[in-house]
């Protein structure tokens, strides 16, 4: 079977065609393009069929989905033409699919459209006796968050989705331009710190972290952006990870009882969108383009923030493009935002 994007979809005999079943496939990372903008739409496919003759053959099927990703198409549009070819390939006795499509906004977008065979009727339902233990009835009350549903899929995520299945010829060597992981071997000079280090690993560090450490922050801080003073110990605080922090500071920062505006440039690093979202927060996006660049961005934002009557306005900036803000600018944009 190929291993590129096709729109043949395989089926298989059905090994019992004498019992109704129900098939129940989920396809979380579905994607095509939108065709006003031609930006990327991303969306759950979940697809239950009762079969007659046949059964679909789950590795085509993956291919076929994913021969939409570079095809425009409103949702509807698509979530008919995938049942229309189904129903084609499969002949079932009823069959229904549902495409969920993620929003950054708090609204959903499903689409809903199903088939039956003329004629057939399910089978009554039949009620059986529930049986309890603590962990379903544990599992029961959890509730989630909410707000995870505001999620998109995460860029990497994403990008894995659009490379799968693709290889590069077996005589050429392929240079990885993706997560942008390091791919050279560790310095001597870190390995042997580390080694030096590792009596000093018997207990947990403080959540704060040592003096020391951040004593040495704060002074490569001093020298690197040529500041006049900085106390370490109350304005330096050491993170394990960058992410991390930014999304710690969103949660702490924003409060859910209210709206909330955060503003952040477009491109920008997921972080942002996620760490507002569950924060409960609408982000607001700011095209930042070499011609008008990021302070002419935010000065738009402060207008709009206002039209919007939103009940707060924080920022959470920092675009992964090489962007250098002027101090006034900053100054700018922290006292008059």
């Amino acid at each position: 079977m190929s291993t590129r994007p096709s729109r043949q979809l395989e089926t298989f005999a059905n090994p019992n065609p004498a019992r109704d079943y129900l098939v129940h496939i989920e396809l979380p990372e579905f994607t095509c393009l939108c065709p006003l903008t031609g930006q990327p739409d991303f969306a759950t496919l979940v697809l239950q069929y009762v079969p007659d003759r046949r059964n679909v053959e789950l590795k085509s099927l993956k291919l076929y989905v994913w021969s939409y990703r570079d095809r425009g198409a409103f949702h509807e549009a698509v979530t008919n033409q995938v049942l229309d070819d189904l129903k084609a390939a499969l002949q079932p006795r009823f069959i229904r699919l549902t495409s969920r499509w993620k929003r950054a906004r708090r609204d959903h977008d499903d689409v809903v459209a199903e088939h039956r065979k003329r004629g057939w009727r399910p089978a009554p339902y039949v009620e059986l006796g529930r049986f309890t233990d603590a962990g379903n009835q544990r599992a029961r009350n959890h509730r989630m968050n909410p707000l995870i549903e505001r999620l998109r899929p995460y860029p990497f995520e994403r990008l894995r989705a659009l490379l799968a299945g693709c290889a590069a010829p077996a005589h050429l060597a392929p240079i990885d331009l993706s997560i942008g992981e390091p791919k050279h071997a560790t310095p001597k000079l870190l390995l042997d710190a580390l080694v030096a280090a590792l009596p000093s690993m018997s207990a947990y560090p403080q959540t704060a972290g040592s003096d020391a450490l951040r004593i040495s922050i704060g002074e490569w801080l001093v020298r690197r952006y040529r500041l006049s003073s900085l106390d370490p110990l109350a304005q330096v605080l050491p993170v394990s990870g960058s992410r991390e922090a930014l999304f710690s500071f969103a949660q702490a920062n924003l409060d859910a009882r209210g709206a909330q505006r955060v503003v952040m440039p477009n491109p920008a690093y997921a972080i942002y969108e996620g760490a507002a979202l569950l924060a409960g927060a609408e982000p607001t996006y700011l095209p930042v383009t070499a011609r008008d660049g990021l302070p002419d961005a935010f000065r738009t934002a402060r207008t709009g923030a206002v039209e919007t009557g939103a009940a707060g306005h924080r920022l959470l900036a920092r675009q992964p493009h090489r962007a250098v803000m002027q101090l006034s600018e900053w100054r700018d944009l922290f006292e008059t935002g």
